[in-house]
């Protein structure tokens, strides 16, 4: 699971879903992964929900790393 590049675009690949900044690949590569990460994937998630997750991770995240570690989880979209 994480960011690729294919196909000269920035692809986040998962077992259930390929996305890319336009939304969801209609027909993703197969990603088979290892057996510790099977359980890991995407889930629907209202745009409250989301915010909500945001707002938990940024409070556990250390104040000085926190601002360029989400830059460099969300560069591939931009």
């Amino acid at each position: 699971m994480g960011w690729v590049e294919l196909d000269g675009r920035w692809v986040y690949i998962s077992p259930q879903d390929c996305i890319i900044a336009k939304g969801k690949i209609a027909e993703p590569p197969s990603v088979e992964l290892d057996h510790r990460l099977r359980e890991y994937g995407l889930q629907a998630a209202s745009w409250q929900e989301s915010l909500s997750a945001f707002d938990a991770v940024t409070k556990v995240l250390l104040p000085n790393l926190a601002s360029s570690l989400i830059a460099f989880a969300l560069l591939p979209i931009v």
